[in-house]
C-alpha cells in the first residue's frame, strides 16, 4: 500500500517541472588533469574522461568491463548494465572497500572503508552531486540510465577535487558514442513490490558536437523484507516494509563540442520525485516521515581551452548552479494519517541554492611531467521552515580552496607528484542560532609511483586532509533526535599507503595496506540525561588500520571473474589508547562476481557481498550508545538471452531475470532498519543504431 501518497499526481506535473528547470541560469564542467588522480604506473591517462564506452548490451569479447590500479578501479559497459536498479544506489557492489547502506533518513549512500558517508564526495560527468546542507546526496533520487563508466577512487587522489575527500572519490561518467551517427536504447522492468521502470536514452554524434537525452520513470510501492525478519515495533504481518514505496522521473542532458585547442560542455539533470522513510523497527519512540516531495535541477557549463606551442599550457574556467528542494512530513504513529496539515505542525520545508566556480590552470612540460594550480569557491544558501505557518531562517556556507601539484619523472620508471593548499569555510548567517567564526586549515599530498617492470608496479603515498562540518552537522534538530552542535570543528585526518599492482591482458591483481589517523573525527554520542537523543561532536582521535586486495581474471573469451577483499580495524582513542569500538567500520568487506557470456546469447552472473561484524548507534544501550552487529552476506544472481537483429530488424535486444538476495537472508544498514528480502526482477533492453 502507498501510504500517505498524495492524489491526483500525473506525469505532467513532473516532466513540466523538468522543462522549467531548463529556463534557470547555470554553470559546471568537467575538471581534470593528466595522471593527476591515476592510481599507479607512469602512463596513467585523465581520469574523467572515459574515451570509449562499452555498447549498452552484452558483447561476446568486448573490452574489459573493470580495470585496477593503485587504489583506484574503473568500470563500465555491461557491469553498469546489469545492475538494474535504476538508480546510482544499486551500483554500490561494484565499490572495492565499500557499503552501500540506508539510513534512519531513508537515503542511499556510499561507505568507503568504513569511514563516513560525508567523506565521500561524487561527481557526474564532472558536476558536484552531494548537496552542501549535509554534504552528502540520497543516490537513490539519482538516476543511472545514462551512465556508461564509473571511476572510484579510494584514499586521496588530487588536491584538485577540492575539501572533504578524506576517504576518496567516485566519479560517473555519461556514456559516449565513438563513432558518427546515433543510437537509441529503451529499457523496460518490472518486478515485486510492484516495480514499474521505463527509460529512453539517445545518443548522437556529428563530426565536432556529441549530444544524448535521457529520460526515465521508476515507480515503487514497497521493498520486500526477508520473510525471516520480523521488527518489533512499527511493521505489519507480509513482506512489504512500511512505508517504503518511491517514485521519481528523472531528465538528463548534454551538448559537448570538441575542437583542436578547446572544448565545450553543457549539462542538466532534473528529477523530481517522492520517497517513504522506513521507520527503525527496534525503538518505540521512532520518527515517521516521509518526503512528499524532492526535486532537483543541477547545470554545469565547462570552457577548455589549450594555448602555446604544442599546447602546453590550457586553462579552464567551470561553473554550476544547483537548485534542490524538498519537504518533510512528519507523523504521529506508523498509520501516517495525522496530524492534519494546521498551523503549528511540524512539516519542515527546504529549499538549497548552491553555486560552485572554479579556474584551473595546467603547465604540462612533458608527458608525465607537468604543473596543475587551481582556486575552488562554494557558496550555498539553505532555507528552511520546520512547520506549517512558522518563521523561514537562512542558513549559508562559503568552502573556499586553493592548491598546486607538481608532476615529475625524476628518472625512467618513476612518478613523484607534490601538492599543497590551503582551505577554508564560513558561515556568514546561521538562522536563529550562534554565529561561528570562519576557519581554515593548510593541506598536503605526496605520492611516488614506480615501475618494476613487466606486469609488476608500486606506490606509496601520504597527505594531510580535511573536512568542515556541514551546516546541517552544526545547526539542524533532524525532527528532534539530534541536538544542534554550532561548536562543532573541522575533522583533520593523516593517510599514509602503499601498494602493489600487476597487470596482463587476462589478469589483474592490486593489494593495498593504509593507516588514517582522524583527528576531531565528528561522531554520533549519545547525551547523558537524554537517552532519545544523539548530538554529533568532535572524538578525539580514530585510527583506522587497513589492507585491500583486488584481483580481475579473465580465463576465456566472455567469462570475468573480480573479487576484492578489505580487513579493516578502527578503534577511537581513550585514556591515551585506540581501545574503543566506533560506529559502521565493519571488520571486512568482501565482493566476489562472475560472469559468463555465450557466443550463443545466454548470459550468466552470480555475485555476493560479504559485511563483517560492526558497531552499530543504539541508544538502547546504556554502556556506550553502541551494539555488535553480526556478520551478513548477499547473494544476487542474473540470467538473461540477447540476440542481435531480431526479425531481421537492426534491433539488438536482451531479455533478463535477476533476483535480488537468493537465499532471502536478513541484513541490516544499521540497527533497526533491515535491507530487502529476496525480490524477483524481469526486465527488456533494446538497442539500435540511427
Amino acid at each position: 500500500m502507498n501510504l500517505g501518497r498524495r492524489k491526483g499526481k500525473t506525469l505532467r506535473r513532473r516532466f513540466s517541472f523538468l522543462l522549467f528547470a531548463l529556463l534557470l541560469p547555470g554553470l559546471w564542467g568537467d575538471r581534470s588533469f593528466a595522471g593527476s588522480a591515476r592510481g599507479a604506473g607512469p602512463a596513467s591517462a585523465d581520469t574523467t574522461t572515459l574515451h570509449e564506452v562499452s555498447p549498452p548490451l552484452p558483447v561476446p569479447g568486448a573490452p574489459a568491463d573493470r580495470a585496477i590500479e593503485g587504489g583506484r578501479t574503473d568500470w563500465s559497459g555491461r557491469a553498469l548494465a546489469i545492475r538494474e536498479g535504476g538508480s546510482v544506489a544499486d551500483l554500490g557492489s561494484l565499490l572495492p572497500a565499500s557499503r552501500g547502506i540506508t539510513n534512519s533518513r531513508g537515503e542511499d549512500l556510499f561507505m568507503v572503508r568504513g569511514a563516513p558517508e560525508r567523506h565521500l564526495p561524487l561527481f557526474i560527468d564532472g558536476v558536484p552531486l552531494v548537496i552542501p546542507w549535509d554534504e552528502r546526496v540520497d543516490l537513490s533520487m539519482v538516476p543511472a540510465l545514462a551512465l556508461g563508466g564509473l571511476s572510484a577512487v579510494r584514499g586521496t587522489a588530487s588536491l584538485l577535487d577540492g575539501p572533504h575527500a578524506l576517504a576518496g572519490v567516485i566519479r560517473l561518467h555519461l556514456k559516449e558514442r565513438r563513432l558518427r551517427g546515433g543510437e537509441t536504447a529503451v529499457a523496460l522492468r518490472a518486478g515485486e513490490g510492484n516495480v514499474r521502470e521505463a527509460s529512453l536514452l539517445h545518443l548522437r554524434r556529428s563530426e565536432r558536437w556529441r549530444w544524448l537525452a535521457a529520460f526515465s520513470r521508476s515507480d515503487r510501492d514497497a521493498w520486500l523484507v526477508p520473510s525471516s525478519w520480523e521488527g518489533a515495533f512499527h511493521q505489519e504481518a507480509g513482506r512489504s516494509r512500511t512505508n517504503s514505496d518511491r517514485e521519481r522521473t528523472s531528465l538528463v542532458l548534454r551538448a559537448a563540442r570538441e575542437a583542436q585547442r578547446s572544448s565545450f560542455r553543457l549539462f542538466f539533470l532534473g528529477s523530481d520525485g517522492e520517497k517513504g522513510v522506513p521507520p527503525e523497527a527496534h525503538i518505540g519512540e521512532a520518527r515517521f516521515w516521509r518526503y512528499p516531495r524532492h526535486r532537483r535541477a543541477l547545470f554545469g557549463l565547462s570552457l577548455r581551452k589549450a594555448m602555446g606551442g604544442k599546447a602546453r599550457w590550457e586553462v579552464e574556467g567551470i561553473g554550476s548552479a544547483d537548485f534542490f528542494e524538498q519537504e518533510i512530513r512528519e507523523y504521529d504513529d506508523a498509520t501516517y494519517q495525522t496530524p492534519a496539515l494546521e498551523e503549528g505542525v511540524s512539516f519542515e520545508r527546504d529549499r538549497d541554492r548552491t553555486g560552485t566556480l572554479c579556474l584551473t590552470l595546467r603547465r604540462r612540460t612533458g608527458r608525465q611531467t607537468g604543473l596543475v594550480a587551481g582556486g575552488k569557491v562554494r557558496h550555498t544558501r539553505h532555507r528552511e521552515v520546520l512547520e506549517v505557518g512558522g518563521p523561514a531562517e537562512t542558513y549559508v556556507q562559503i568552502v573556499r580552496s586553493a592548491s598546486a601539484e607538481w608532476t615529475a619523472a625524476p628518472a625512467p620508471g618513476w612518478r613523484l607528484r607534490l601538492g599543497a593548499g590551503y582551505e577554508g569555510a564560513s558561515t556568514p548567517e546561521s538562522g536563529d542560532k550562534p554565529a561561528r567564526d570562519g576557519t581554515g586549515k593548510p593541506v598536503f599530498h605526496g605520492r611516488v609511483d614506480r615501475s618494476l617492470g613487466g606486469a609488476w608496479s608500486a606506490y606509496a603515498s601520504a597527505s594531510r586532509l580535511h573536512r568542515f562540518p556541514s551546516l546541517r552537522e552544526l545547526f539542524s534538530g533532524a525532527l528532534g533526535r539530534f541536538v544542534p552542535n554550532p561548536d562543532l570543528g573541522p575533522e583533520s585526518q593523516n593517510l599514509y599507503e602503499a601498494g602493489l599492482v600487476f597487470r596482463r591482458k587476462r589478469t589483474e591483481f592490486s593489494f593495498t595496506g593504509f593507516v588514517s589517523y582522524l583527528e576531531g573525527g565528528i561522531e554520533k554520542v549519545v547525551l547523558a540525561g537524554e537517552p532519545s537523543r544523539f548530538q554529533r561532536a568532535n572524538v578525539d582521535e580514530i585510527r583506522t588500520l587497513g589492507a585491500e586486495l583486488l584481483s580481475t581474471i579473465r580465463p576465456a573469451t566472455g567469462v570475468r571473474i573480480d573479487a576484492d577483499h578489505t580487513m579493516l580495524l578502527a578503534r577511537r582513542k581513550e585514556a591515551g589508547g585506540f581501545r574503543e569500538p566506533v560506529e559502521d567500520r565493519p571488520d571486512y568487506l568482501t565482493h566476489l562476481s562472475a560472469d559468463w557470456t555465450l557466443l550463443s546469447g545466454w548470459t550468466f552472473q552470480i555475485e555476493t557481498v560479504l559485511t563483517g561484524p560492526r558497531h552499530s548507534a543504539d541508544w538502547n544501550d546504556s554502556d556506550d550508545g553502541l551494539t555488535r552487529l553480526p556478520a551478513e552476506a548477499i547473494w544476487s544472481g542474473r540470467f538473461g538471452y540477447f540476440q542481435n537483429g531480431i526479425g531481421g530488424s537492426p534491433v539488438t535486444g536482451e531479455l533478463y531475470l535477476r533476483v535480488h538476495n537468493l537465499f532471502d537472508q536478513a541484513a541490516y544498514s544499521q540497527v533497526g532498519l533491515p535491507q530487502p528480502g529476496r525480490t524477483v526482477w524481469l526486465g527488456l533492453r533494446l538497442f539500435w543504431e540511427g
